[in-house]
């Protein structure tokens, strides 16, 4: 609800990060980074933030309807410094021009709005994950960076930062990528057993629901 009337100098103090080792070891490599999380706490407060001290940040986002909304979303996050991508052939482009810029992607991958991604465990429930991180991974060799934001008791807000994942490829491409969903996934079940409050996300995403 901030974000409308929200300035980044406002929201700074707002935000307390651990693991940010984790995001200059990412960045080190010198191929962009993916920023990898659930929809979960307050994850455009961190966006915005790193976009305007560390590095440039877009996502993606759903063309919402109606139209006006959409444009709604995107202006708001385009005034934090934050660039929202469509979902089609255009972003796609962009975000590959971003990440040879060095530039940061953010998404989030506990729904595929696409609905092609491999179909993957998750809560012990068959759901489909996308597969553009480790697709652009493995092609590009840019790390995956998972990232939790969540709120705390006291108004602020946590980023929490993890270990980067180094695309390998093996020479067996779909397995690749059901190798680094895997560990996205079971990265996404410990934080949101960890905060199950702050994740949401209201949509049926299991394919057994």
């Amino acid at each position: 609800m901030r974000l409308p009337s929200a300035r980044v100098e406002d929201l700074r103090p707002l935000l307390r990060v651990s693991g940010a080792e984790h995001l200059e070891t990412a960045r080190a490599y010198g191929r962009g980074v993916l920023v990898v999380s659930a929809h979960m706490g307050s994850w455009e407060v961190a966006a915005a933030i790193w976009s305007a001290t560390i590095a440039p940040v877009c996502l993606f986002a759903e063309e919402l309807e109606p139209r006006e909304m959409y444009e709604w979303y995107r202006s708001t996050r385009q005034r934090l410094g934050i660039s929202v991508l469509p979902l089609n052939l255009s972003g796609l482009r962009q975000v590959v021009r971003a990440l040879r810029n060095q530039e940061m992607v953010v998404t989030a991958i506990d729904r595929d709005l696409i609905g092609t991604g491999p179909v993957m465990e998750f809560f012990s429930h068959p759901t489909r994950v996308p597969a553009g991180p480790a697709e652009l991974a493995l092609r590009y060799g840019t790390p995956i960076l998972p990232v939790a934001v969540y709120r705390l008791p006291d108004d602020n807000f946590q980023a929490q930062g993890y270990p980067p994942i180094l695309a390998q490829p093996s020479g067996d491409h779909e397995a690749d990528v059901r190798q680094i969903n895997q560990r996205l996934v079971r990265h996404m079940e410990e934080t949101i057993r960890a905060h199950p409050d702050q994740w949401h996300l209201p949509h049926a995403i299991f394919l057994d629901s």
